[in-house]
C-alpha cells in the first residue's frame, strides 16, 4: 500500500517519520495516554523508535496497517493505527 497525505485548511494526515519520535516520546509520558492506549509502560525513547521502524513502514509496505501523523498547523497532535482488514 502506498502511503498517501491528506490535508484541510490546517490539518494534515501523514506517516509519522523519525523527525516524529521525540514528539510520539513526549506524547507517550501522558498518564492518560498509557491509561487508554496500549503503549509500554514505562515508555521508554526505545518504543518510539521502535514503533516508526518496525511498524509504521512494514505495516504500510505490507498493507497490513495505516498510521497516521495527525498534524495541525505543522504540530503533530497525534497518531492513529489501524490493522487493515481486522474485524471489528
Amino acid at each position: 500500500m502506498i502511503p498517501v497525505t491528506l490535508h484541510t485548511e490546517r490539518l494534515e494526515l501523514s506517516t509519522p517519520t523519525t523527525a516524529d519520535i521525540d514528539a510520539i516520546f513526549d506524547a507517550c509520558q501522558d498518564p492518560e495516554v498509557q491509561r487508554w492506549t496500549t503503549v509500554p509502560v514505562p515508555y521508554e525513547r526505545k518504543h518510539a523508535v521502535g514503533f516508526i521502524d518496525a511498524v509504521v513502514g512494514p505495516g504500510w509496505e505490507n498493507g497490513t496497517e495505516t498510521t497516521w501523523a495527525l498534524r495541525l498547523e505543522g504540530q503533530l497532535i497525534g497518531v492513529e493505527h489501524e490493522l487493515v482488514g481486522a474485524d471489528p
